[in-house]
This record gives C-alpha cells, sequence and structure tokens, in this order.
C-alpha cells in the first residue's frame, strides 16, 4: 500500500499527466492504513503556498516543501508507520534557496536518523549482467561535491570506513564473506604516482588496514576495469572514490 507525502493537488495534477483514474485521499497521521485498493493516500505536511510555484522553475518554497515531505517521511519510518521510503529528485539549488544548507537526501537522512557513519549506496541485483549472487553493490566515499574538491575529501579514514560499511551491508544481506574491490582515483590508478599518488599514499594503505582486519579487499584499481569485474561476479561491492564513479555501474 502506497502513501504520498506531498500536496493532493499536486498529486492529482501528476495522476492526470499520466492518465490515471486513481482517487486522491487526503490523510492525517491517524488514517495512514486507510485507503481503498483504487486509491492513493495523500499526507500533506507543508502549507499551500507550493501551489503558486511555476512548473520547471527552482524556487524556494518547493525546496522547503521538499524538505517537508522528506522529514516527515523519515519521521514516519523512523516511527514504525510506514516501512520504506521512495523518494523523487531533490533540486539542491531549492533547497539552498530556501535557506536549507544541505547537499542532498543523504546527509539529510543521515542527521535526522542520527547516523554518524554512512554512505549512498548504488545496488544491482543479480541478473544476466550482474552475475555474483547477491548482485553488485556501489558506495561513494565522497558524494554531492564538485570533481575539483574530491582529492582534498578523500582520506585514509574515509576510505575505510566505506569499506567497512560495505563489508557490514553485505554481511546483512546473507553474504558471509563479501569481496570488495575499491575504486583508484586516477587513470590507470595513478601509474606508481605519475598521474597522482592518493592511490599510493591514501588509498593503498587503507585496503592494507582492512586486510589485516580480516576483510577481503582488493585495490585501488581502476574503475572501469573494477565495475565489469564486479559485473562478471569477482566482486560483491565495490567502493568508489566519488559520485560518478559509482554510476559507470548503471552504464553497464
Amino acid at each position: 500500500q502506497f502513501l504520498v507525502i506531498g500536496h493532493p493537488q499536486i498529486l492529482s495534477r501528476a495522476l492526470q499527466l499520466v492518465g490515471s483514474a486513481q482517487k486522491v485521499v487526503t490523510l492525517n497521521d491517524e488514517q495512514l492504513a486507510t485507503v481503498a485498493p483504487d486509491e492513493i493516500g495523500c499526507l500533506n505536511p507543508g502549507s499551500g503556498d507550493v501551489l503558486d510555484v511555476i512548473d520547471g522553475t527552482i524556487d524556494a518554497r518547493a525546496g522547503r516543501a521538499a524538505y517537508e515531505y522528506l522529514i516527515r517521511a523519515t519521521d514516519l519510518a523512523l516511527a514504525g508507520q510506514i516501512d520504506a521510503i521512495v523518494t523523487a529528485p531533490l533540486n539542491k539549488a531549492a533547497l539552498h534557496d530556501a535557506g536549507i544548507d544541505y547537499p542532498g537526501h543523504t546527509e539529510i537522512l543521515a542527521e535526522r536518523c542520527g547516523v554518524h557513519e554512512y554512505a549512498m549506496m548504488l545496488h544491482l541485483p543479480a541478473c544476466d549482467v550482474v552475475r555474483g549472487e547477491f548482485g553488485l553493490s556501489v558506495n561513494h566515499v565522497t558524494l554531492h561535491t564538485s570533481i575539483r574538491s574530491v582529492p582534498d575529501l578523500i582520506s585514509e579514514e574515509a576510505v575505510r570506513e566505506k569499506i567497512e560499511l560495505m563489508d557490514d551491508f553485505l554481511i546483512r544481506i546473507g553474504c558471509a564473506e563479501p569481496r570488495i574491490g575499491v575504486c583508484a582515483l586516477n587513470p590507470h590508478a595513478g601509474e606508481n604516482g605519475l598521474f597522482g599518488d592518493e592511490e599510493q599514499q591514501l588509498i593503498s594503505p587503507a585496503v592494507a588496514v582492512t586486510r589485516e582486519r580480516g576483510h577481503k579487499v582488493d585495490g585501488p584499481i581502476p574503475a572501469d576495469a573494477l565495475l565489469r569485474r564486479g559485473a562478471a561476479g569477482e566482486f560483491d561491492g565495490i567502493v568508489a572514490m566519488y559520485h560518478d564513479q559509482g554510476h559507470i555501474a548503471l552504464k553497464l
């Protein structure tokens, strides 16, 4: 059963656009499980000023509303009133215009949940392309930042933390002995320092420490090669250095 957190009039517009005959039912917190199969329940924690936002524009009112919707959904999940959250994209510029200083969903969710060690993760289930029994999971050391800033945000501790987060996640989904590959930052994994030394100074030491702690981890390996090896079933999880490295997995 689905519940939409948002403005019911905007939801009705969306249903009309896709030609859906489903009826929108406005709910409150005590009515979350009372809609019929041909209805969509809608809970609106925000104001009506979003109705005046021009479609396709960046507007502080929309940014504020999106934040309020996400917070209410998160709180409902934490309270056990809903089982999961699916989000639409968050416009970061609209958030900023509303005075909400977060780069994106991940950071908002982490703070609201009181989590200090976290990562964005992409997950591809096992299929004809992804051969591993547990699919292929990819998390990121850095997130929601410019390419220029990535090298300064990578540290041995950050890489190690993401390796251990990945290992913990894979064990939770039933992978008893996770095999984790770690992406290089630079082309050709730096070519022994010719194209950058982050592999030698930061990434390789983190891999070595996690190996000593008993994790099955390999790297740093150039991202294009590593993601294909992961899809072939050689790795269960991959730690990428930045956002777009991880998204290569979606284009395999």
